[in-house]
């Protein structure tokens, strides 16, 4: 197999390669499970020919893909409820489980995450109270966090805050 995709590599390197070249040689990288080789090979190309929107899909279809990812994130995918589900699970099925979990989190400083397990507990208990409220209490903390760095995380949890922010002028 490496001696096809290096050849496929030296055929795409020619000038005026035909554009199916780069195509199937990403199919051969992918066939031969070498995601990290392939994505490292398209990257390259697409910056060393960033007119050339072809190397940039192939780069980008590396990236999307997730499978070049450490550990394999990123090639399956699961619904919120799909996630809400197994967590479940693993709480006996009650949102007391998920509250401990967000309480915890949100003690640790870990708010991201916390309003991640809590999201979760209700889409399995949706309205329970102390997951909203839980919930609420995280959103507040990570707008004052992010409130004067990061204008874009703050504005975002804002929202989900349901806040109402006065315009800068």
């Amino acid at each position: 197999m490496q001696l096809k995709i290096d050849a496929l590599k030296e055929a795409a390197a020619w000038p005026d390669a035909d554009r199916r070249t780069p195509v199937v040689l990403a199919s051969q990288f992918m066939a031969a499970e070498l995601y990290q080789e392939g994505f490292e090979y398209f990257a390259a190309r697409s910056d060393r020919v960033p007119a050339d929107a072809l190397w940039l899909a192939l780069a980008g279809a590396w990236q999307r893909t997730g499978y070049w990812h450490p550990g394999g994130e990123g090639v399956e995918h699961f619904t919120p409820a799909e996630l809400a589900a197994a967590a479940d699970l693993l709480g006996g099925g009650t949102a007391a489980a998920f509250a401990a979990a967000g309480a915890e989190l949100t003690r640790r400083g870990e708010h991201a995450l916390a309003l991640r397990i809590l999201d979760l507990g209700l889409v399995s208990h949706p309205g329970m109270a102390e997951l909203l409220d839980l919930r609420q209490g995280v959103l507040l903390r990570l707008v004052e966090r992010h409130q004067l760095l990061n204008p874009f995380k703050f504005v975002y949890y804002a929202g989900l805050a349901n806040l109402e922010l006065a315009s800068a002028g």
